[in-house]
């Protein structure tokens, strides 16, 4: 199954078809007296062509915002009511845990409380075994260092792929939904983790 950023890519290069007045299906030129010929149209096409490319630079984010970092240290701990856990959705499409985190952290009132760490999640998958440490070497030679999943991790539907962003290629590690249904079905002891109750046993 084509994961986001090829599907973006596919829908880009039919848009791009388009804008040159092509029939993105057959590569045949569209009769001049088309509608999909009308020069406002046209401009339309290459406009969001344009987006489409930004949100593929972007690893598939409809935005990138940057945010200034918030001291949260005074926040009262994280937790979640059941109506709120309730809320979680997990998405058909795999996500990256900083994805995933940001849409449980979306469940409360921002400013409210310490949010939930990305951290905490992958520290608590790596204590039970599913994620392990590992290093690799991007685009430009540079080692770094990642998280990826181990057999049971794979088992369990943690997957690796290269991704693009605004600063180039990285390796991504993605969660399927029955991953997320792994971390959801552990949510209290990576709350604790992420609140600092609880230290993950890393091996």
């Amino acid at each position: 199954m084509p994961n986001e950023t090829e599907i973006l890519a596919r829908a880009k290069e039919y848009i791009d078809k388009l804008a040159n007045g092509l029939d993105p299906l057959t590569n045949e030129e569209l009769p001049e007296d088309t509608v999909l010929n009308n020069a406002r149209l046209t401009r339309c096409f290459f406009y969001v062509s344009g987006v489409l490319q930004k949100v593929i630079d972007n690893g598939g984010e409809v935005t990138r915002v940057v945010k200034s970092r918030v001291d949260t240290s005074h926040l009262p701990p994280f937790c979640l009511s059941d109506e709120q856990r309730a809320r979680i959705q997990l998405t058909e499409r795999p996500a990256l845990i900083s994805s995933f985190t940001r849409a449980i952290n979306g469940l409360v009132p921002e400013g409210t409380l310490r949010p939930l760490k990305s951290r905490a999640i992958t520290d608590f998958l790596m204590q039970d075994g599913y994620l392990k440490a590992d290093t690799y070497t991007d685009k430009n030679g540079k080692e770094k260092s990642c998280r990826v999943p181990t057999p049971s991790g794979e088992r369990a539907g943690i997957a690796t792929e290269w991704m693009n962003s605004a600063n180039g290629m990285f390796l991504g590690t993605l969660y399927s939904a029955e991953a997320q249904r792994l971390i959801l079905d552990n949510l209290d002891e990576i709350i604790a983790i992420s609140n600092g109750e609880l230290n993950a046993e890393i091996r």
